[in-house]
């Protein structure tokens, strides 16, 4: 099974952009915060960049706003274009959640 499902607050707002096949796309920035502090009792964030396509990139081009919980569900793609690994997050299904 090849899933991810994250909750977290957009780090910026999303900007659209388009495919040289005339898709509509956003590259989306989500912040999530780790479960635990760090030794200084600060709890961090990972920084998760997920690809939204369509009519949901143009949603949340819209609507989404920096520091908005958000919540997305979709698979892992296998980008590699080389002997490097590359993997991308692509969202299925993406929620504003405020």
């Amino acid at each position: 099974m090849n899933v991810f499902c994250i909750v977290g607050k957009l780090a910026k707002k999303p900007e659209l952009t388009e495919t040289s096949g005339g898709f509509i796309m956003a590259n989306v920035e989500i912040a999530v915060e780790r479960p635990f502090a760090n030794c200084m009792g600060i709890y961090e964030y990972d920084y998760i960049t997920v690809e939204v396509w369509r009519g949901a990139a143009d949603r949340l081009a819209k609507e989404g706003k920096e520091g908005q919980m958000v919540s997305a569900k979709g698979r892992i793609a296998n980008r590699q274009t080389s002997d490097e690994p590359n993997y991308a997050f692509v969202a299925e299904r993406v929620e504003l959640l405020e």
